[in-house]
């Protein structure tokens, strides 16, 4: 049994897509948690699905939210994410060896530029010198979680990849499957364009490198969640 735990905002057009694809599944020893402060049907929906239902915020608050309603292990998902068929049964049965593991994320789209940002990232989560993650799928041991005390709230970016590497430092075996993978909406790409946010992307990565932990908003990214109050 698995705890699938969603941060929405504002999500009404994606989450059904992910929720459909969750149902679809040939594996169904799971119960969803969607982390939702959101202004549209996003909560409807959600309900309307037969999730669990609980206050949202920015995505580290919003993850910590749903896991304080978790039953079981974690699995981590982003509201505009679509699994494969048949992902969750081999990703839950390859997890059983691990106490932490992620996977490749593919766009949903055809384009190019899609696949090259996609690419990248892949890359750079499976080879950095720092453990790396895929934020949009993460799975991590409900005890772990909680003596870790959850992802950090001060962090503005990366709070998935420092939530990972404290994991590895107090000997928790975590692992990125390469050949398994969910797919997202390339939606930032196609709003703030592929060389804008490819910069972004690497430029956090190297200030991540030097300085570790990013606390402050040193670039514009857009979250699409409301601030946590």
């Amino acid at each position: 049994m698995i705890s699938i735990v969603i941060p929405a905002y504002n999500e009404e057009e994606y989450l059904p897509k992910l929720l459909e694809s969750i149902k679809k599944q040939d594996f169904s020893d799971y119960e969803i948690i969607v982390a939702d402060s959101s202004a549209d049907d996003t909560r409807k929906i959600a309900k309307g699905y037969g999730c669990i239902v609980t206050k949202g915020g920015r995505p580290a608050k919003a993850r910590n939210n749903g896991s304080l309603k978790a039953s079981h292990d974690i699995l981590f998902l982003d509201s505009d994410v679509i699994l494969p068929d048949n992902f969750l049964k081999e990703f839950a049965r390859r997890c059983k060896k691990y106490d932490l593991a992620s996977c490749y994320v593919h766009p949903t789209s055809r384009k190019l530029s899609h696949k090259i940002y996609y690419s990248v990232k892949n890359w750079l989560n499976a080879t950095n010198p720092i453990k790396h993650c895929s934020g949009q799928c993460l799975f991590i041991r409900k005890k772990i979680f909680r003596e870790l005390n959850g992802y950090d709230e001060s962090l503005y970016l990366g709070e998935e990849h420092e939530l990972v590497q404290r994991a590895v430092k107090c000997g928790n075996r975590y692992t990125l499957f390469k050949d398994i993978y969910v797919l997202n909406s390339p939606r930032r790409i196609e709003k703030e364009g592929f060389f804008r946010l490819t910069f972004k992307s690497l430029y956090s990565e190297a200030y991540r490198l030097l300085f570790k932990k990013m606390k402050s908003d040193i670039i514009a990214y857009d979250y699409e969640y409301e601030p946590d109050k």
